[in-house]
């Protein structure tokens, strides 16, 4: 029954690893669409 649900655990929930990559990938687009966006809302 513990073994069972471990691998229940596993599969419903993210590593640590997986969400420190989510949010590296997210960062970097935010990086990458900031300036865009402030140059966009600058021009009249």
């Amino acid at each position: 029954m513990q073994l069972h649900f471990r691998i229940l655990h596993f599969k419903l929930g993210f590593t640590l690893v997986e969400l420190l990559y989510v949010m590296i990938i997210i960062s970097i687009l935010a990086f990458i669409a900031v300036p865009f966006y402030c140059r966009s809302y600058r021009k009249p």
